[in-house]
Order: structure tokens, then C-alpha cells, then sequence
């Protein structure tokens, strides 16, 4: 069996072809690794490597989450002209959760199908879609213990330049 083309997953996600949507394939290698950036994911804050990938469309951008060198977790969002959610063919969430995105609180704002390899995170009244997560299917309590990405902005506090201070 070859690798799908992320491209073509990514490009699903934009469209927000959801209603066949089983989720990425277990094992997946499909990216490649030319700059990674460390991070955490998940509560128990698992290790991963993010890697942005190419804008896939106008006010769009995708990244993807590595272990090992699988693809764990594939993300698009939007900065504007998000699709309209819920999208049709997709029954109702396991749940929904609120998350931070940025500095807003968007109450039951996360609808989670584990089972689906899915999580959107919606705008404040739940009217379209800001962030698409593919993962491969997998329950609940491991998508929150080992895959949920943390959205929020945290702000610095201001630091005063005094003389003789370089940027």
C-alpha cells in the first residue's frame, strides 16, 4: 500500500469532505521533515515535532504533528472565509468541549469524533469551522491524553527597556 498524498487529505479537509471521513491511516508517513519545531500535545504533554506544510488555499494554512516520523495529528485553518459548520452527512459529536482559541474562550466550541480520527474547533456562535484535526481514530480520553493541541495564545508581560538594553 503506498502513502496517501497529503495534499489530497489536506485538500479534503479544506473542503470540508467530511461525510466518508474515517480519519488518517495508521503509520503514515506521507510528510515530509525539513524544518520541525518541538512541542507538546495532548494533557499529558507527549513530545511531537510540528511541521508547517504550504498554504492550501487564499486565507488558509495546514500544518502537521510527527511522532517517530508518523503523522499524528493534521491540521487546516482558517483566517477567513471558514467553511460553514456543521458540515451535512456528519452526525452529532461525541462531545463537545470548550477550548481556548487565541485569547477567546469558545464554550462547547471543540466537537470531537474520536472514533471519526476528528476534531473541529468551532467560531463563538458554532456557525463555521476555524481549525479541522485529522488523527487516526481513537477514543476520547487518548485524543485529550495524547493528541489535543493547545490553541491558546499566551501573552508575555510587557518588559520595560531600560538603557543599554539591545533588541
Amino acid at each position: 500500500m503506498t502513502d496517501p498524498d497529503v495534499l489530497a487529505i489536506v485538500a479534503r479537509l479544506v473542503a470540508a469532505q467530511l461525510a466518508d471521513w474515517s480519519g488518517l491511516p495508521s503509520g503514515w508517513r506521507g510528510v515530509s521533515v525539513d524544518d520541525t519545531l518541538d512541542v507538546v500535545l495532548g494533557s499529558d504533554r507527549v513530545g511531537a515535532d510540528l511541521v508547517p506544510l504550504d498554504d492550501p488555499a487564499n486565507g488558509c494554512s495546514a500544518r502537521a504533528w510527527l511522532r517517530n516520523g508518523e503523522v499524528v495529528l493534521l491540521e487546516v485553518a482558517w483566517r477567513a472565509a471558514a467553511p460553514a459548520w456543521p458540515v451535512d452527512g456528519l452526525e452529532p459529536p461525541e462531545t463537545r468541549d470548550d477550548v481556548v482559541d487565541g485569547l477567546v474562550v469558545v464554550v462547547g466550541g471543540e466537537w470531537v469524533y474520536p472514533q471519526r480520527g476528528l476534531s473541529v474547533v468551532t467560531n463563538q456562535d458554532g456557525t463555521s469551522a476555524r481549525h479541522l484535526f485529522g488523527f487516526v481514530p481513537t477514543t476520547l480520553d487518548a485524543y485529550r491524553r495524547l493528541l489535543r493541541p493547545d490553541l491558546a495564545t499566551v501573552r508575555r508581560p510587557a518588559v520595560r527597556m531600560t538603557e543599554g538594553d539591545e533588541l
